[in-house]
């Protein structure tokens, strides 16, 4: 590795506790609205203020000697909102990043499909939806 590349691996906890098993992560996206103002022979795009928040999928492993299925159904299920905080750590475990997601909700809940013949993980794929999010440095 290159001295100054860094590996990045992320830990998931929800209310302040983890939750194991968390296999991807999907990109987290901010972005700022705009709109376009038309000029003499041209449309300008302009920034409104407003930031959309993304629908962040993530795919959790799940175990028998855990309780991550019964974690992610019960969010889905029971319409529930937890604050995320998302741990953005190098190869060795050391922090390099921190994000705060506040009142999040589970809006899909997804037990992907089984091929007998190409068998995998058991897994259940999910989207977040966060209110806000926060960097922490």
């Amino acid at each position: 590795m290159q001295p100054n590349s860094m590996a990045q691996k992320v830990k998931f906890l929800m209310d302040g506790d983890e939750i194991p098993g968390l296999v991807k992560l999907g990109e987290i996206s901010l972005e700022k609205g705009m709109i376009d103002v038309p000029g003499f022979q041209r449309i300008y795009k302009i920034a409104t203020g407003v930031t959309t928040m993304p629908a962040i999928p993530a795919t959790f492993e799940t175990r028998r000697s855990t309780s991550t299925r019964k974690i992610l159904s019960d969010w889905y299920n029971k319409n529930e909102q937890h604050d995320v905080t998302i741990i953005w750590c190098d190869a060795g475990g050391v922090e390099f990043a921190r994000d705060l997601w506040e009142d999040v909700e589970c809006s899909i809940i997804k037990k992907p499909e089984t091929d007998l013949a190409n068998v995998s993980y058991a897994r259940l794929e999910v989207t977040f939806l966060p209110y806000d999010i926060t960097g922490v440095e």
